[in-house]
Formats: C-alpha cells, structure tokens, sequence
C-alpha cells in the first residue's frame, strides 16, 4: 500500500468499503494508510511557535500523568528533550 498513490488508495479504499464493509462501516486498511498519510502531513507542516508550545505543554503533561509511570510508558528523557524545545521557543 505504501507505493499506491492517493488515488490509488481512494479507488482502493471505496472498493474495499462496497465489498467488506457495507458501504463504509467498519475498519479498511486502505483508508487507514490514507489516514496515516494525512498525519504524517500535518506533523511535517511547519505551525507557529504558540501552537507548538501547545503541543508541547499537552505531550509533556501525558507523559508524566500517574497512568503513563503506571503503565510504564514515563520516558524522562523524552520529557528533557521536549521541555527543552520548549524553553527555546521562548
């Protein structure tokens, strides 16, 4: 799926919505790479430094919640790393 174009996968994803799905309800594999896709696109554009704080603050705050040292998922060097990109976009 990774060598289709967005075409491709648009064609792709609407057949296998009519064969599998009914029309569009439950999961589609290729609607899914579309999905990542969109993702990936909104993470490489460029956003403001507000903006970027912002998501800073919000990633720095669900890495260090009691759930995530709960389940294991705390990563302190990732929290240094972030409040660092955040200190130098003050």
């Amino acid at each position: 799926m990774k060598d289709m174009t967005t075409k491709d996968l648009r064609v792709a994803a609407k057949r296998y919505d009519d064969r599998f799905n009914d029309g569009g309800e439950g999961f589609n594999p290729h609607r899914n790479e579309l999905e990542a896709r969109e993702r990936a696109a909104l993470k490489a554009k460029p956003i403001c430094p507000a903006a970027r704080q912002d998501d800073i603050l919000r990633e720095v705050e669900r890495l260090t919640s009691s759930a995530a040292k709960m389940s294991g998922t705390y990563d302190a060097a990732k929290v240094a790393t972030l409040r660092a990109e955040y200190d130098s976009l003050n």
